[in-house]
């Protein structure tokens, strides 16, 4: 039975709360929010969180987008993700199931970004420090002041001291969401539909269910670290679509989404090579220290499952590739990544924006550290 992409949200929704009532790191459970579907009648909004009550609104334009973009990018993502894998299989035969595993995948992507919206503090943070009529508010990105406009002096200043900007404090608590769902996503049992996926393709290959994406092994753990590259990918970009006008075309103090981009495949390679040495030193940035074995598995990460992913041919005509997005900034994403690992500085305007947002890692995790739900 073929569901529609609201009963797959709804569905995923369940599940995801469902995992969190038995997880172990949960320290204390919020009460649960309501998932609710609304028209946008300008089309301009995705999901948000509402702060007066925990209610998760996804929006059915945005919903559109999804079904949409994944559609047109149905033969890319096949290539994309099943290439080299499984070559005696035949694109359209794998495009039906692929493409509900890239939905599902794509609403549970969604849907724990706005649940790790609360479960990291932001929630309840942000909406102590709303105004008393903050009813009409939501967690997105005009309360957290990435709407506002920063005057050329401010400007200046910011450029001057290279200091954050508050859109800098805002873009990272949209990491931060980004990455928590995406590790989440990486250590928590398949998706359905991407079972009964692997399950066709290696039939032999499953005698148990596995019990997290992370512990898949082969072709496999390939694969589905590649959809989840793809799907992070896609719903990142549809988000920024909707940043205002006005506010994209502030360069100089706007991260680019291309940013949430980078730090998606930082978490993706560390769990893909299970770094277990990870440490935030006191000027907040993350620092490890590789053995050769971890090595040798994040260049195989690198070269299995994010160039694939970045060297598929996803339509540059396309705006949703074009706007800041994969196509225009992936010859800086290696680039970057690698600079990161060596702890050398950025050569990129993406690189500078992501080091900027980085910078606060010590500042915000300290301040969200007594609102948090869970011990990561």
């Amino acid at each position: 039975m073929k569901l529609s992409l609201e009963q797959t949200f709804c569905l995923a929704f369940d599940r995801w709360w469902e995992s969190f009532l038995q997880d172990p790191r949960m320290i204390r459970m919020p009460e649960r929010p309501t998932l609710l579907f609304a028209e946008d009648p300008k089309n301009e909004k995705t999901a948000e969180l509402l702060l007066q009550k925990p209610v998760i609104q996804v929006y059915q334009g945005f919903l559109d987008d999804i079904r949409e973009t994944i559609e047109k990018h149905a033969q890319v993502l096949s290539q994309a993700c099943l290439n080299d894998l499984v070559p005696n299989l035949k694109v359209h035969e794998a495009d039906t199931r692929l493409l509900a595993c890239v939905l599902e995948i794509t609403a549970s992507f969604v849907l724990l970004h706005e649940l790790f919206h609360i479960l990291c503090g932001h929630w309840d943070v942000v909406r102590s420090l709303a105004p008393d009529d903050h009813q009409a508010l939501s967690l997105d990105e005009a309360s957290l002041t990435m709407g506002e406009t920063t005057s050329d002096a401010i400007a200046s200043r910011i450029e001057i001291y290279n200091a954050p900007s508050p859109r800098h404090r805002s873009y990272f608590l949209e990491l931060e969401a980004d990455n928590t769902a995406l590790q989440w996503l990486m250590q928590a049992a398949p998706p359905n539909t991407l079972s009964t996926f692997l399950s066709a393709l290696w039939p032999n290959g499953f005698h148990e269910p596995p019990s997290a994406v992370a512990d898949l092994e082969g072709s496999a753990r390939i694969l589905a670290f590649r959809l989840l590259f793809a799907a992070s990918w896609l719903v990142v970009l549809l988000m920024e679509q909707k940043r205002p006008e006005a506010l994209l075309k502030k360069t100089r103090s706007h991260p680019l989404p291309a940013a949430r981009l980078l730090a998606d495949t930082f978490t993706l390679i560390e769990q893909f090579a299970e770094l277990d040495s990870i440490f935030v030193g006191e000027s907040g940035y993350k620092t490890l220290t590789l053995t050769d074995q971890e090595s040798q598995d994040m260049v195989r990460c690198l070269r299995e499952v994010v160039v694939p992913v970045l060297k598929a041919p996803w339509p540059v005509s396309d705006s949703s590739a074009v706007r800041e997005g994969l196509v225009a900034f992936s010859p800086f994403l290696i680039t970057e990544l690698r600079n990161i690992l060596l702890q050398k500085p950025p050569e990129s305007r993406l690189g500078d924006e992501l080091e900027k947002i980085e910078l606060l890692r010590r500042e915000m995790t300290d301040r969200f550290q007594p609102h948090r739900y869970f011990t990561p």
